[in-house]
């Protein structure tokens, strides 16, 4: 594979991985550290509406920290999510704070009072938002909530096991039923 890219490619694609990575640590473990201080146990889930972004990083990672990460996807109906969040037990809802695309926001605040396990929503600001609307009881800024934690450690002191869940992943659902998978941590 080295040969297909060339040995300059591959250095500059490591050395953009590794910043990558170094940038997004601490501010996954905030988001760790902020999802510990919600209530979150490494047998909770956290569910994550949202697009391809910065914070859906986060958010997964911090999830999977934390406990049981269960990315959604927004193009199921309603009743699926709320399916899919009820099997799971979630107890956070981390979801984007706009509708320009495929709903997400409208979406989430519609399935949250259908989830009686859920204790709290986060709400991830589009990146040019300008002035934040009032959010609702329950309902909080994902980047207030994540910058109010220190970034120069971990604070949790989780020690994860190879048996531990790492996710609820679901198959299926827009042609088909849904089912969960849920797999464990091979690390």
């Amino acid at each position: 594979m080295l040969d297909a890219i060339g040995a300059d490619r591959a250095a500059i694609i490591a050395d953009y991985a590794r910043s990558e990575a170094q940038l997004a640590g601490p501010w996954a473990e905030r988001m760790l550290a902020r999802l510990r201080q919600v209530g979150i146990t490494p047998n909770d889930a956290v569910a994550v509406l949202l697009p391809g972004c910065l914070e859906y990083h986060l958010a997964l990672r911090g999830g999977d920290a934390a406990g049981i990460v269960q990315p959604l996807n927004p193009l199921l109906s309603d009743e699926k999510l709320v399916s899919l969040m009820n099997a799971g037990r979630v107890k956070v809802l981390i979801a984007w704070g706009a509708d320009e695309d495929s709903g997400f926001w409208s979406k989430a605040m519609r399935i949250r009072a259908l989830v009686p396990s859920l204790t709290a929503v986060l709400r991830v600001p589009p990146v040019h938002e300008k002035n934040a609307p009032d959010l609702p009881e329950g309902v909080f800024d994902f980047t207030a909530e994540r910058e109010r934690e220190r970034n120069d450690c971990l604070v949790s002191g989780r020690i994860i096991a190879p048996t531990d869940i790492a996710a609820y992943f679901h198959t299926g659902g827009t042609l088909s039923l849904i089912h969960i998978s849920e797999p464990t941590r091979p690390y």
